[in-house]
């Protein structure tokens, strides 16, 4: 099915919205990673879907990534895979493969390959475990570095661009255990950052499924436990008293983890009185916090 021009601008502007340095993430959201050199432009690819989740055991996993140049120059692609985590600031970084990581047994078709300007380029995958994985979640990242295969040398390597994908491969029985320890609330310079913090203690990573409010405070009546909204498109629900609305960030936090996950959000510029809330669930757990906030005149 080809992919519409709309589509593609909506996902490369999300992309670029998930990404710091490098990815974030990934176990969801694209992970994806963009490494700019300091002389590049613009980027010029993106991919679909932006992560992905096979199930790996006895027989092989397989998949397929469809990266597109919306750039009017060709370009020419070099792709990598990767073993990898996140940081202390929820950054992807890459880290030394094992005779178990994943990205031992992922095998990736083409390698090498050049998209021709507005044009799309399928890469398929297929990871084959030499061993019986480990019950659990395992990673990879496909990484597909924009340049051409004889300026990579390695991941270290200034390239114009490098966008990755992340897959997750699940053997047995999945155990995705949260803890929400504390959700906190601090303004300064004109925004508001809600933290949270959380742990996973399963054998997978979890991550939230929430938004936030912002109400003016006289017209909060009654709504202190709201809904989980529909924010975008033609069944948008969301009252037209809110003054703001948005999703929290789904940045997995990988099991065995503990991170901080922080929500930026622009404060209203009128001055006044006014509560946000944030709710939603991590796992099978609903949360919900309310703030008190202040415009100053």
């Amino acid at each position: 099915m080809p992919i519409e021009k709309d589509q593609v601008r909506q996902t490369i502007v999300y992309l670029l919205f998930l990404s710091l340095v490098v990815v974030h993430s990934a176990m969801a959201q694209p992970k994806v990673e963009i490494k700019p050199d300091a002389d590049s432009l613009t980027p010029q690819i993106g991919a679909s879907p932006a992560n992905i989740t096979v199930e790996i055991g006895a027989r092989p996993a397989s998949g397929s990534i469809q990266l597109f140049n919306l750039s009017p120059q060709p370009v020419a692609i070099h792709t990598t895979v990767a073993n990898w985590d996140l940081d202390d600031q929820n950054n992807v970084r890459t880290i030394p493969p094992t005779a178990s990581s994943m990205d031992q047994w992922t095998v990736v078709s083409p390698v090498d390959f050049t998209i021709p300007p507005g044009k799309t380029q399928t890469v398929r995958f297929s990871i084959r475990p030499r061993a019986r994985p480990e019950e659990g979640e395992s990673r990879v990242m496909i990484f597909f570095n924009q340049a051409p295969k004889e300026l990579v040398k390695d991941l270290g390597v200034k390239v114009l661009y490098r966008l990755g994908v992340p897959i997750y491969g699940l053997a047995g029985k999945i155990n995705r255990q949260g803890t929400l320890h504390e959700i906190a609330l601090n303004q300064q310079d004109g925004m508001v950052n809600l933290t949270f913090d959380i742990s996973s203690t399963g054998n997978a990573g979890v991550r939230m499924d929430g938004q936030f409010v912002i109400w003016r405070k006289e017209d909060l009546g009654g709504r202190e436990n709201p809904p989980m909204y529909i924010l975008s498109g033609k069944n948008m629900n969301i009252p037209q008293e809110a003054v703001a609305a948005g999703m929290t960030p789904n940045t997995p936090v990988l099991a065995g983890t503990r991170r901080v996950i922080h929500n930026k959000v622009q404060m209203p510029t009128e001055p006044g009185e006014y509560v946000i809330i944030t709710h939603g669930s991590l796992g099978d757990v609903e949360f919900s916090k309310s703030f008190a906030i202040t415009v100053a005149r």
